[in-house]
């Protein structure tokens, strides 16, 4: 093979192995704190609206921060009335997962979770811990205990 060809391939296969995974992180994961209070977490629905350039969009999930916990909270929202809430330790091996809409990925080892908590894909074989929630007319309510 000539260098030139070489070089070339080489180029290809960088763009084509590094463009998807840069584009892939360009969407924002949106993270709020929040502090507990009667065992309990609330967060406005408000913060699953995102709006860009005069475009309003519903984000799939947000990552909550709480003081005192060493793992954050992914919320999903399923509806306007139905959210679900996981622990993002990996039940492996204690790794932070990493939530993308419709997915938990562990950059550790691999597994994956589905939105409900539920394992995707090994060497997780326990699924990951999810919270009661229940909400009102603006507001969501994560319960801790």
């Amino acid at each position: 093979m000539h260098r030139k060809h070489f070089l070339k391939l080489c180029g290809y296969t960088f763009l084509v192995t590094t463009i998807p995974i840069s584009l892939s992180g360009c969407s924002s994961i949106h993270y709020v704190e929040a502090s507990a209070s009667d065992n309990r977490l609330k967060i406005n629905k408000r913060e699953f609206i995102a709006t860009k350039k005069d475009k309003t969009t519903i984000r799939p999930f947000i990552v909550i921060s709480v003081s005192g916990l060493e793992f954050p909270i992914a919320l999903y929202r399923a509806s306007d009335s139905q959210y679900v809430a996981l622990w993002t330790e990996c039940t492996h091996q204690n790794c932070e997962v990493n939530p993308r809409s419709g997915i938990l990925e562990c950059p550790c080892h691999g597994s994956e979770y589905d939105i409900s908590g539920i394992v995707l894909n090994g060497p997780a074989e326990d699924n990951l811990k999810s919270f009661h929630v229940t909400t009102d007319h603006e507001n969501i309510y994560i319960h801790l205990s």
